[in-house]
């Protein structure tokens, strides 16, 4: 048994994880059962009171979460694999310095980073200290996505939707356009060269561009959580009864650190970081077309 400390509360995937770990009346397709949670570093943020993290840390205790620490050493203790659930994705550098020093392996909750130049330092750290390491949003893993994927595996156009939500703190593209980055980065399967984008009431509207001729257009709304799109023609939508994603992501958790086989590389993370990046200097310059720069 995998024993995992969690680093972060104000993330909902935190309890949705450590569900799918431990709670026994969850439905056994979307469980692991070689995963304990035995800490979790829980503190206020930007995004989650001290109100919500004590209700959260009494759901973690109910499923058998026994240490809950205000410091990330203490919850590193006695453990063999790491997830950082901290949801503001401006401090993910700052845990991944903390966490590096045990030379645990670590799963990186999504986005990689605020910046394509601390997505570069945490990844520059992971290889430094020869720490297994990956980061993902759950949606790559949705099963009508990954199907979609393997019958398109290369789309000539590609036109994807998904949704833009709010960050408490930072940038709403890089919090939350990274799940429908992530299918694109996913699905093209190249090199993106660059991208235009626009911003107006119901959301960001963006063409993206690849270095062999190919275009994508990605659509984040705003407030309408739901995912899909269109590749050559053929139309697709994420149906995820119960949030599926969320198993199949731990599924592929607890095969990395059984593993240390990464089933995301660290380029395409970058890409992804480097694309959103991109959007949000698109806008700023009032849709102009930027390179995209990872």
């Amino acid at each position: 048994m995998i024993k995992v400390a969690m680093i972060g509360a104000d993330s909902s995937h935190t309890v949705e994880y450590a569900r799918r770990m431990c709670d026994g009346s969850f439905a056994p397709e979307q469980r692991v059962y070689g995963l304990v949670p035995i800490s979790c570093m829980a503190v206020p943020s930007a995004f989650q009171d001290a109100a919500g993290i004590a209700a959260r840390c009494e759901i973690l205790r109910g499923l058998g979460v026994k240490r809950i620490t205000t410091g990330i050493m203490p919850a590193l203790d006695g453990a063999d694999a790491v997830m950082v659930e901290a949801n503001d994705p401006a401090e993910h550098l700052f845990y991944m310095e903390q966490c590096s020093g045990c030379a645990l392996p670590v799963w990186l909750d999504k986005p990689l980073a605020a910046t394509v130049a601390d997505g570069r330092k945490i990844l520059e750290l992971a290889a430094r200290k020869n720490i297994p390491f990956f980061t993902t949003s759950p949606l790559r893993f949705a099963a009508d996505a990954a199907a979609f994927h393997r019958a398109h595996p290369s789309p000539r156009e590609l036109s994807l939707y998904g949704a833009l939500g709010t960050a408490r703190r930072g940038s709403d593209v890089v919090w939350y356009g990274v799940h429908t980055f992530e299918l694109l980065q996913m699905m093209m399967d190249g090199k993106a060269a660059g991208l235009s984008a626009k911003k107006d009431l119901n959301g960001v509207k963006c063409v993206v561009h690849y270095i062999d001729g190919r275009t994508a257009k990605v659509e984040l709304r705003s407030g309408r959580y739901a995912y899909g799109g269109t590749a050559d023609g053929d139309k697709f939508e994420v149906v995820a009864p119960n949030a599926e994603f969320y198993g199949s992501t731990i599924k592929e958790i607890e095969k990395f650190f059984q593993t240390g086989v990464a089933p995301v590389s660290p380029e395409a993370a970058l890409e992804v970081t480097a694309m959103l990046e991109a959007v949000d200097r698109s806008i700023g310059l009032d849709g102009a077309s930027v390179e995209i720069g990872a």
